[in-house]
């Protein structure tokens, strides 16, 4: 399986979205975002490297063409006789803070609290690291948006949290 993120960069640039390739004996399952679509592959290989071409496996019935290959850390793709060119987008180190209207410290993305570092009654300041996360095989700083006091942390380790919930909450 891979999986990774990825930025439309031709023929328009666009946001990023999160991809997972799954190849069983047969053919492949891409899914972007959480949407699949099954794909007949044949390899082929040219002077640059491996293409993948092949059909798609629509919901709708359809079989579009495509060609696929990576070159560098972009990956090429024809579909149905039009060109795209989508970035590899590696991964940040820091989160950056993604906070409620009261300032409290909100998940950045779906994933797993790996660490909670504070605990209520204690003192933080602006961009201090309350909480570890991990999504998409990367960690995540979680940092406090402001300085106060930890009113409740809202999760412990192993939880399994959805992007904009409440981690820690802060008062003044």
């Amino acid at each position: 399986m891979k999986e990774g993120r990825l930025r439309q960069t031709y023929p328009a640039a666009g946001p990023v979205f999160h991809y997972r390739v799954e190849e069983p004996e047969s053919g492949a399952t891409v899914s972007v975002d959480g949407i699949a679509a099954g794909l007949e592959i044949v390899a082929d290989t040219n002077a640059v490297g491996e293409v993948q071409r092949g059909w798609i496996r629509a919901a709708n019935g359809n079989r579009p063409a495509f060609a696929a290959g990576w070159i560098g850390d972009s990956l090429h793709l024809w579909l149905d006789g039009q060109q795209y060119v989508f970035e590899r987008v590696t991964a940040q180190s820091v989160a950056r803070p993604v906070a409620a209207p009261e300032g409290d410290a909100l998940a950045p993305m779906p994933g797993t609290v790996a660490q909670v570092l504070v605990t209520a009654g204690q003192r933080v300041e602006a961009g201090e690291t309350l909480a570890v996360m991990e999504s998409m095989k990367m960690e995540l700083v979680i940092a406090s948006p402001r300085a106060g006091v930890v009113k409740r942390v809202a999760v412990a380790e192993g939880d399994q949290v959805d992007r904009g919930m409440r981690l820690v909450e802060l008062e003044e």
